[in-house]
C-alpha cells in the first residue's frame, strides 16, 4: 500500500477529535508528524495507523492494511518454525495479519525495539539469550510491558512457575502445540480469526 500523507485536519476527522487535539498528540509525541517547509504538519498513514491501533480506535478501511496484527515467532528449531508458519498460514499468504519468525531471541529483542508485535510467541530454552530473559527484559521495558506473550516450549512443566512467579508471559503451550487452542488465544489477542 502506497504511503498517504495526511492533514491534521484530515486525522481529525479519521480520529473523531478537533484538529487542536491532533495538533496537541503531535506536540507531545503521541502522534508522529514532520513538518513541511512551510511549517505545517503532516502525518503519515502508517503512523496515524499505528495511532489509532495503539489505542483501540476504529481503523477505516483505506488504513486497515497498515492495522494488520504483527505476530513474532522465537524459536532456535528451524523445523518448528516452519511448522508453524505453514499452520498459521494455513499454506497460503494470510492477509489479515503479518508474521515473522526468528531463530534467535536476540534478533527477536533487536527487531521489537524497531516494531513492537502485538503478539510474541517464543521458546524458553535457546543459545544465547534465553526466552525467559527475552520476556524479563520486554516486561521491564515500559514500551513493550503490557505486549501479549505466548511461551511455546517442549519444557513446559519445569519452567512454567518461574514465568508464573516472575509474570512473564500471558499464556503457555507444551510442544507439540495443541494449535486449535493456539489460534483461540491468538485470535484473542488479535481481534483476528485464525
Amino acid at each position: 500500500m502506497p504511503q498517504k500523507v495526511y492533514t491534521t485536519s484530515e486525522a481529525a476527522r479519521i480520529c473523531h477529535v478537533e484538529r487542536a487535539t491532533i495538533i496537541r498528540w503531535i506536540d507531545v509525541g503521541i502522534l508522529k508528524a514532520f513538518k513541511t517547509p512551510t511549517g505545517r504538519n503532516k502525518i503519515l498513514s502508517e503512523d496515524l495507523a499505528e495511532l489509532l491501533k495503539k489505542n483501540g480506535m476504529p481503523i477505516p478501511d483505506e488504513l486497515k492494511e497498515l492495522a494488520k496484527p504483527l505476530i513474532y515467532i522465537v524459536d532456535d528449531e528451524d523445523d518448528f518454525l516452519y511448522i508453524i508458519r505453514e499452520r498459521l498460514l494455513g499454506g497460503s499468504d494470510n492477509n489479515q495479519f503479518d508474521l515473522t519468525t526468528f531463530d534467535s531471541a536476540f534478533d527477536a529483542l533487536m527487531a521489537i525495539g524497531k516494531t513492537p508485535p502485538d503478539v510474541l510467541l517464543t521458546d524458553i530454552r535457546m543459545p544465547g539469550m534465553s526466552g525467559y530473559e527475552l520476556c524479563r527484559r520486554l516486561r521491564e521495558s515500559e514500551d513493550t510491558a503490557g505486549m501479549k506473550i505466548v511461551i511455546i516450549s517442549g519444557y513446559l512443566d519445569e519452567d512454567v512457575e518461574r514465568f508464573k512467579k516472575d509474570n512473564l508471559a500471558n499464556a503457555y503451550f507444551e510442544k507439540p502445540i495443541d494449535f486449535k487452542e493456539l489460534r483461540k488465544v491468538l485470535t484473542t489477542y488479535t481481534g483476528v480469526e485464525f
